[in-house]
Parts: C-alpha cells; sequence; structure tokens
C-alpha cells in the first residue's frame, strides 16, 4: 500500500514537472521539428519513443562517431524486434536513470535479456520531492545535489569496455537530456546544437515544447558553465578520475 501511494505522488510529481502548473503561464512555443540531420540520428524502434544516436555531432577534434551512445525513452515495453535491433547496433550495456519505485512498478525488457548488461542508477535517488520543483528547478538541483549519482553514471560509462552504451529515464528528456548535455559538453559540442537535441524530445514523443523547453536546458548549461567551469571541471569536481574522463573522450572521439 505504501509502495503504491509513493508510486501515484511520484507519478504526479512527474506530471507536475513535464508541464503542469508551472509552465501553464508562459507563452505558447513551437515544437521544434528535426532536421535532416537530426533525422539520420533517430532510431526508430517500434514500442520504444525518443531512441538517437549521439554519434554524427560535431565536437571539438570532429564528428562524434556512430554507434557509441544512444538516449532513450523508457524500454518498458521494448519488443523483441526492439531488442534485436538495439542488440543488432552494438548495445551491450543498458544504464536505467529511474527511481527503484519507477523501476519495480515496470520493469526494463533489457534487463532480463542476457545479451545486455543491466545497471540501475537513479539519477535522482528516491526522487519525489525533486520532481516537485518543476523542470528549471529539478535540473539546477540535480547538478548541485546529485553529484554522487552523475560520478555513478559517468563511471559506468567510462569503465564499460565492449560495445554501445544506452542510457535512459522515463520519458528521455530530463535525467537522460542532462547526462546527453554533459556528455556533449565534454566532447566540445556547440551549445545551440546541444540545446536543440534538447529540444527536439518533445516532437519523437508526440508532446507540446514545454515538455523540453530550450530555457531549461541552457539553463542548466549556464550553471554547468558558471559554476564548475564547463563538463570536463564538473567531472573532475565529483570526483570522476582523469584516466576515465579520458576514456569518456576516447569514445566521443574527441581524446
Amino acid at each position: 500500500m505504501r509502495r503504491a501511494a509513493l508510486a501515484t505522488l511520484l507519478s504526479a510529481a512527474l506530471a507536475l514537472s513535464c508541464g503542469g502548473a508551472a509552465t501553464a503561464t508562459r507563452a505558447p512555443a513551437e515544437v521544434v521539428a528535426p532536421t535532416g540531420e537530426d533525422w539520420v540520428r533517430n532510431v526508430g524502434l517500434v514500442k520504444v519513443q525518443n531512441v538517437r544516436d549521439l554519434g554524427g555531432l560535431r565536437g571539438s577534434r570532429g564528428f562524434i562517431p556512430h554507434g557509441r551512445f544512444y538516449r532513450a525513452a523508457t524500454l518498458v515495453r521494448a519488443s523483441d524486434d526492439d531488442r534485436n535491433d538495439l542488440r543488432g547496433r552494438g548495445v551491450t550495456l543498458d544504464i536505467d536513470l529511474r527511481t527503484f519505485l519507477e523501476a519495480e512498478d515496470a520493469g526494463d525488457r533489457l534487463s532480463r535479456d542476457p545479451r545486455f548488461r543491466y545497471r540501475r542508477i537513479s539519477l535522482l535517488g528516491v526522487g519525489i520531492s525533486d520532481w516537485f520543483r518543476g523542470m528549471h528547478g529539478l535540473y539546477l538541483h540535480a547538478l548541485d545535489e546529485h553529484q554522487g549519482s552523475f560520478r555513478e553514471v559517468f563511471h559506468a560509462m567510462a569503465t564499460h569496455e565492449d560495445g554501445a552504451i544506452l542510457f535512459h529515464c522515463t520519458s528521455g528528456k530530463d535525467r537522460t537530456g542532462m547526462v546527453t548535455a554533459i556528455l556533449l559538453d565534454l566532447a566540445g559540442v556547440d551549445r545551440e546544437t546541444i540545446v536543440r537535441d534538447y529540444a527536439i524530445s518533445a516532437h519523437y514523443l508526440g508532446r507540446s515544447a514545454q515538455a523540453s523547453p530550450r530555457d531549461a536546458i541552457a539553463t542548466f548549461l549556464d550553471a554547468l558553465d558558471a559554476k564548475y567551469g564547463g563538463a570536463r571541471s564538473f567531472l573532475a569536481r565529483i570526483g570522476l578520475p582523469e584516466t576515465e574522463i579520458h576514456a569518456l573522450l576516447a569514445r566521443l572521439g574527441q581524446a
């Protein structure tokens, strides 16, 4: 009974962060539509939304290679064909950024497939109170107060040697969006491209622009720069060894 109540509370908090009262007074914005280059990176699975390859975006030392990192929404309904497609693309590690309650309520389909290594690392701990901060407040709070979780996520990525890495949350835009923004900033991808990559989630999810507003991730990037000196300094500050930061850069094709 208690778990059911907590799950209901978490669902309400998620709904609030995704466009509840906090966004009701904002002027409507147009959904950012994918370009041809965006579509090339899109992975069209049958039962999984918002799946994209980070490859093809230009970093400071050239394009990020395809087939290294994939971002996605929940894999709860991933079909057999979806799982075969991901394995065919070289995915061997699935990092689930959801909370324990979310994962217990709806399990990740890759977690039961022996072809994949599954890691659940909640980016927000228990996470319930965080979501009531609203989207903008959530992102800034996570950057300052959930650094241990960020370190665990990037450590898992840096030490994974064989195969591609897929990471996801529920919609693949908030927690997944923050992790993606740090990876792309580390790679030297320009700010406008990072913001755009975040914003097009609304299109792929079939939601309004307020589901992934440009200013939310722009504010996150502002704080990442102003308070921590960018992604590389942030990762060092939260305790990621230089060897692991270099491993991430190598995987991103920027070493």
